[in-house]
C-alpha cells in the first residue's frame, strides 16, 4: 500500500443484475453522444459501479500511484488527509456512483434508505421516471433528485448517472427539515447556468441536499488553474480530458467516464485541461464546527427593537467619554 496522497481515478466494473454477467466496460467513449456498439450501451439491463466502498462490491482505484488498490484499502490508508472532515456513514464513503443503461425495457431499482440523484446522460424522446403512481418525463442533461425509500423505475432507452448519497446522522436544529416537504422527488426541468466562477469556468447547481451537492461544471481547454479545495471533492467526467497536477508536478491524467476523487490534502494541486471539458462536481456537506451548539429558535430570533417601529435605544454614559 502506498502511502502517497494522490487523486484517485476510477472506472466502471460491470456487475452482475438477475445472477447475469454484465460484459466488461471502461466506458472510454463519449458518454454524452452514445455509441451503440459500445459493451455498457449494447448491452440489456446494465448496471456498473463505478465508486463504491460497500462490501462484495468495492470499486478498485484504475489510475495514478494507487493504482489496483480497492478503495477501502486506499480510505483507510489515505485517512484525513484523503477524506479531510468528511464523515464516513457506516464505516464506508458516503456516497456511491453507478452507471445504468436500461437497454430495451425498462427496470425497477431499490430507493432503500439512502438519497439518489439521477443525471440522465441519454434519453429517448418521450422516456419517464416513475416514482409512487407519479410519472415525470425526463431529459438528457437534466438532473433528478429521489428521495429514500420504495422503488423506482426508468424507462427504457435511458443511459443516467446514478449518485447514491447515504444520510447522515442529524446534527444541530433542523438538521432534517429537507426531508420533511413529503415530495417523492423534485427536479430540475432544464438547466440554468448558476454562477461563472472565473474567465474559464461556468458552474451549473443540479442538485442540494443535506447529504450531497451535484454541480455541472465546464473549463476551457489548455488551461492550468490551481485546485482550491479544502475538503474531498469527486468528479465524474462527461467530456474532455486533462490531468490534475500535484506534489511538484506528478501528474495523474483523466478522460470521459472516469471518475477523479480529489483528496482533501493535495499537495500543489493543480487541473491541466486538454481540451475544453465538463464534468459533475459531487460535492460531500461537512459538519459546521458550531453544529453541537444551541441554536435561537425562531421566536427568539424576531425582533422586538432595531426595526423602525421600535429603534434601539441608547444609553449613553458621558462620563465614559474618551479624555
Amino acid at each position: 500500500m502506498m502511502s502517497q496522497i494522490s487523486p484517485l481515478i476510477f472506472q466502471p466494473a460491470a456487475e452482475s443484475r438477475g445472477g447475469a454477467p454484465l460484459p466488461e466496460c471502461d466506458f472510454r467513449c463519449a458518454c454524452a453522444a452514445v455509441n451503440a456498439e459500445h459493451p455498457l450501451l449494447a448491452a440489456e439491463c446494465s448496471i456498473a459501479t463505478v465508486v463504491s466502498d460497500v462490501e462484495g462490491n468495492v470499486s478498485t482505484v484504475a489510475g495514478g500511484p494507487q493504482q489496483g488498490v480497492p478503495f477501502d484499502r486506499a480510505i483507510e490508508a489515505g485517512g484525513t488527509d484523503l477524506l479531510g472532515r468528511v464523515e464516513l456513514v457506516n464505516n464506508r464513503f458516503p456516497v456511491s456512483v453507478k452507471l445504468i443503461n436500461t437497454g430495451s425495457s425498462s427496470i425497477e431499482i431499490a430507493a432503500e434508505e439512502a438519497e439518489r440523484a439521477l443525471y440522465i446522460l441519454s434519453a429517448p424522446n418521450g422516456a419517464t421516471l416513475l416514482r409512487d403512481d407519479r410519472r415525470l418525463p425526463i431529459r438528457e442533461n437534466n438532473a433528478y433528485f429521489i428521495r429514500p425509500g420504495g422503488t423506482y423505475e426508468i424507462d427504457a432507452g435511458v443511459l443516467a448517472i446514478e449518485v447514491r448519497a447515504q444520510r447522515r446522522a442529524a446534527r444541530g436544529a433542523g438538521a432534517d427539515a429537507f426531508d420533511q416537504s413529503g415530495e417523492a422527488f423534485d427536479y430540475q426541468p432544464f438547466e440554468k447556468r448558476s454562477h461563472i466562477t472565473s474567465l474559464f469556468t461556468t458552474v451549473t447547481r443540479l442538485i442540494t441536499s443535506p447529504n450531497v451537492q451535484i454541480e455541472r461544471v465546464r473549463f476551457m481547454g489548455e488551461l492550468e488553474q490551481e485546485i482550491p479545495y479544502a475538503e474531498p471533492v469527486l468528479w465524474f467526467v462527461l467530456k474532455g480530458s486533462g490531468a490534475i497536477l500535484y506534489d511538484e508536478k506528478k501528474s495523474v491524467p483523466f478522460t470521459v467516464g472516469d471518475a477523479v476523487l480529489l483528496p482533501a490534502n493535495l499537495a500543489d494541486g493543480q487541473l491541466r485541461t486538454d481540451v475544453d471539458c465538463d464534468w459533475l462536481e459531487i460535492t460531500l456537506p461537512t459538519a459546521s464546527d458550531l453544529a453541537d451548539f444551541a441554536r435561537p429558535d425562531s421566536a427568539q430570533l424576531q425582533a422586538r427593537d432595531g426595526t423602525p417601529a421600535a429603534p434601539i435605544g441608547l444609553n449613553i454614559d458621558p462620563s465614559l467619554r474618551k479624555k
